[in-house]
Parts: structure tokens; C-alpha cells; sequence
């Protein structure tokens, strides 16, 4: 029986390229990533359990290596415990970036968001827990290796995956133990800001994967095999026409705020 469970799980931290990995991941045969980048499972929808988790890989073939990509899974122990409740045996890879350019970034996001309005970086630093706990590495290791082995786990750099992206992508292959697939140049040096940009084949998209999930908890009846069939079929097709860039500008951060930003991670990370 097929188990329509994750093999691995890339979990972080936010702002460290998890939205460009999910779209490059994508295009390997032997890797099946579901649609929706954060599914927030093991988190939010933990009490709604596995029947409903497993819906969101109905179209993975027999074969793949199912994955999924949650940003925020890092940063909390007991997320993490309920992770490897769950999936003991599961690969798990984490990207980290220049703690203080990743606090930044992330800043920037949640204040398009009108989260901040126009308080400084600085500023919201210093109040704002879940910005700087998403930088706090040190904390976040030592959760990992209380509760999962070594080779399980997968560290990549985020200035590698930024200069050398198709060693990075070989890497996270061969960890996760499927071939390695040459990206074309053009679509790997895409940067994104979404999963999947609303082009015209982003509603068959979202369509395609709806069927499914409604199929996964329907009576046997309504779900021939040959209706998944062709479903799996098509799914990867069409994902791949859903693959256009949204390049976002980057902003300097000034001397002074990285400076004392990054003398407060640097207590906080021992």
C-alpha cells in the first residue's frame, strides 16, 4: 500500500530561498512536491491528522520521493517533536543564511504587510520575537540533534545555494537519495516571490489538485483508478507551464542597524 507520506521535509528558516528550492524541485522526475508550499501541517493542522495531510500528496506516482516545504517548522521544538513522532525516518533539510540579512529581508516582508508600519528595523527587532527567533541557529541545532540522527539532517549554505545553485540542488538529491537533474540555466537563476505565479494554467493548476483531494477522501466508488491516473499524468505538465519569475529588488541595510543587530544574534546564537 502506498504510504502518501513525506520522505523529507525542507523546514527553514524563512527568507533563505525555500520558494526558489520548491520551484527547482519541481522540475526533478523523482521528487513530488504538492502545490501548496506551506502546509503547515505538523503546526497548525496537527489535530485535523494524517488522513488529511496525506490528501496533499494524492498525486505523487508510486515511486517518488514525496517532500514538502515549511518554512516556519524550525522554530519550534514542539513542532519539531511532532515531526519526528510522525515521520522518524524522514530527511530533513535546512537553509541558513546570513542571520542578519535574513532578519532584514524578512523585516521587509512583514512591513509591505503593514505589520510594522513605520517602525525602523532596529525598532522592530527588538520587539518582535518571531523575527529574531528565526535567526537564533544555535537554538534551533540543538533542537535537531536531541531529536534526530546526523545523517538525517542536511545543512545547506545559502551564499552556496545563491553562487552554486546546481551543486546545492545535486546535494539535496543525493541526500534525499533520487538522480540528479540538470535545471536549465534560464530557470534556475529565476528568483521567486510565490510558489506559483497566477499565469493562465494557475487555475488548472489549483483544479487538478482539488479533484485530487476531493477524490483521496471520497467513497471508493468515486475514484476510478484511471481518473489518477491521468491526473498524475498531466499534474507535472502543467506545473511546469506555472513557472514564471517574480523578481523582487533588494535593499542595503545600513552600518549602524547591522552592526548592533548583529552583535545581539551573535549573544543570542551562544
Amino acid at each position: 500500500m502506498k504510504n502518501n507520506l513525506p520522505n523529507f521535509l525542507i523546514i527553514g528558516p524563512p527568507r533563505t530561498g525555500t520558494t526558489w528550492l520548491h520551484n527547482m524541485l519541481c522540475t526533478f522526475p523523482g521528487i513530488y512536491l504538492p502545490h501548496e508550499k506551506q502546509i503547515h501541517f505538523f503546526d497548525e493542522n496537527f489535530d485535523k491528522g494524517l488522513s488529511w495531510y496525506r490528501s496533499f500528496f494524492k498525486l505523487a506516482n508510486v515511486n517518488d520521493c514525496i517532500g514538502e516545504i515549511t518554512p516556519d517548522y524550525i522554530g519550534n521544538k514542539n513542532v519539531l517533536k511532532n515531526i519526528k513522532e510522525t515521520l522518524p525516518s524522514l530527511k530533513i533539510v535546512i537553509i541558513y543564511r546570513d542571520p542578519v540579512e535574513r532578519a532584514y529581508s524578512h523585516y521587509r516582508v512583514r512591513k509591505r504587510a503593514k505589520f510594522y508600519g513605520d517602525k525602523s528595523f532596529s525598532d522592530v527587532f527588538e520587539e518582535d520575537d518571531y523575527l529574531m527567533n528565526n535567526s537564533l541557529y544555535g537554538l534551533h541545532a540543538s533542537h535537531l540533534v536531541e531529536l534526530f540522527p546526523s545523517e538525517n539532517l542536511l545543512i545547506i549554505d545559502h551564499d552556496s545555494l545563491s553562487k552554486h545553485p546546481q551543486l546545492a540542488l545535486d546535494e539535496i538529491a543525493l541526500f534525499i537519495g533520487v538522480s540528479a537533474c540538470t535545471v536549465n540555466d534560464d530557470h534556475l537563476l529565476k528568483r521567486y516571490s510565490k510558489s506559483l505565479s497566477e499565469s493562465r494554467w494557475f487555475l488548472l493548476d489549483r483544479a487538478i489538485v482539488s479533484v485530487a483531494r476531493f477524490l483521496s477522501s471520497s467513497v471508493s466508488f468515486f475514484r476510478p483508478p484511471i481518473v489518477l491516473y491521468f491526473l498524475r499524468k498531466y499534474y507535472r505538465k502543467i506545473r511546469s507551464l506555472n513557472s514564471t519569475p517574480n523578481i523582487e529588488t533588494d535593499c542595503s541595510i545600513s552600518s549602524i542597524s547591522k552592526n548592533k543587530i548583529d552583535n545581539d544574534l551573535i549573544k543570542f546564537n551562544q
